[in-house]
């Protein structure tokens, strides 16, 4: 529904101009929507859930990297592929 500032009351308009932090013309077209966030599904849900948890959640960037780095160099030394654990392998009829 759209609503014109001229036919707002003078309380509704400054409750209106306080909520938006400045001035309304009475000139202007007032529309208010509402949305619903979309939920997370289950599995980021989980995850976030775990990560609270564990306090992986509170980890800045440069920690989130280091643990990266070193996970990464343990792989390097056990002699682990690098590749993707769920990369495509090739065909053999190439």
């Amino acid at each position: 529904m759209i609503h014109n500032a001229s036919d707002l009351s003078a309380d509704e308009k400054s409750l209106l101009e306080g909520l938006l932090g400045h001035s309304i013309a009475d000139d202007s077209s007032i529309a208010i929507h509402t949305f619903s966030p979309a939920s997370a599904p289950d599995w980021l849900q989980a995850a976030w859930d775990s990560a609270k948890r564990s306090g992986a959640d509170r980890l800045s960037s440069e920690e989130i990297e280091a643990e990266i780095a070193a996970a990464r160099k343990q792989r390097r030394e056990l002699g682990h592929s690098p590749e993707l654990r769920h990369a495509p392998k090739p065909s053999k009829e190439q």
